[in-house]
């Protein structure tokens, strides 16, 4: 099974790049009428709209590239251009890790030989669920802590 981003975060990305390329064509409309000190403005109107076009299209082709496969054979993940394979024989366990001040949950397979937790770029309840079954749950304390950090 194939686990993706919510379609509302997904489609978040092409509303806003629209709005933003309404900037950019209001810049050029107007730098094409003459109204005395609005160059200055439509430039800055421009370059603002401009600098955002490319992250939005950044941020976009990451969610839209995001995907978690779970099959017989192991797991896939990617985002973006970077992604990795598991197979089930090459996995021990269901790894955390936290970020500084855990602000953010990590959580992905651990290699059974190196004990490298390799974290999924999403994790729904029903991956984890998946996952719980196959490698067996996470500490209860970080499991409630996981499901704290879904529900909000």
């Amino acid at each position: 099974m194939t686990y993706r981003p919510p379609l509302l975060k997904r489609w978040r990305y092409p509303f806003l790049l629209c709005l933003a390329f309404g900037g950019v064509w209001l810049g050029i409309l107007l730098l094409l009428v003459p109204r005395g000190k609005m160059s200055g403005f439509a430039l800055t109107l421009m370059g603002v709209a401009i600098v955002a076009i490319v992250d939005l299209v950044r941020r976009s082709w990451l969610v839209w590239t995001t995907s978690v496969s779970v099959d017989d054979t192991g797991l896939r993940w990617s985002r973006g251009s970077a992604g990795g394979a598991l197979r089930w024989d090459e996995i021990s366990e269901l790894g955390f890790s936290y970020t500084e001040d855990r602000r953010r949950l990590q959580i992905g397979p651990v290699r059974a030989l190196s004990k490298m937790l390799h974290p999924l770029p999403l994790l729904p309840r029903g991956l984890y669920e998946q996952l719980k079954s196959r490698l067996g749950p996470l500490p209860p304390d970080i499991e409630a802590d996981y499901y704290s950090r879904q529900s909000s």
